[in-house]
């Protein structure tokens, strides 16, 4: 069956945590985010990748086959290791639809100064053992500009 031209497309958004093989710099971080948004960009993947004292926690969103191939890739990355998929869900638009990749490299104090997450953080937890429902909340948190609101 052929779908109508007005049809939306099938997208979808994958949140997972993952545990860096290596501690990442600042500058194999950046080089990591531009290899990314080279990729994601002619795909039409967008989102954010969160990064804390060698845990990553990233959503992806975008068409179904490439988010899921893209998922693929970063479960075989040999920088990842425990890639959990927290969830993969059909969505209506992209949450960051402005950002091929966007970053964030969070500090332990600023995981800390979360409501609804400061009690997790405080027991020394990373964000490679968080739920989705604090991922959510941590995300919500970058798509309101926490981090942009202490560089200011």
């Amino acid at each position: 069956m052929i779908a109508p031209d007005n049809a939306k497309p099938d997208l979808i958004r994958i949140i997972y945590a993952s545990t860096a093989t290596s501690p990442m710099n600042l500058a194999d971080l950046l080089d990591l985010l531009e290899a990314a948004r080279g990729k994601n960009l002619p795909l039409g993947i967008t989102g954010m990748l969160v990064y804390e004292d060698g845990s990553f926690l990233q959503l992806l969103e975008g068409k179904s086959d490439a988010v899921r191939a893209l998922f693929a890739r970063v479960q075989a990355d040999r920088r990842h290791t425990a890639v959990t998929k927290l969830v993969e869900e059909p969505i209506e638009a992209p949450t960051f639809a402005d950002w091929s990749m966007g970053f964030v490299r969070a500090a332990r104090e600023d995981l800390l100064s979360i409501p609804g997450c400061n009690d997790f953080f405080a027991t020394g937890a990373r964000l490679r053992d968080i739920d989705l429902a604090r991922a959510r909340v941590v995300l919500k948190k970058v798509r309101e500009g926490m981090w942009h609101k202490k560089a200011g």
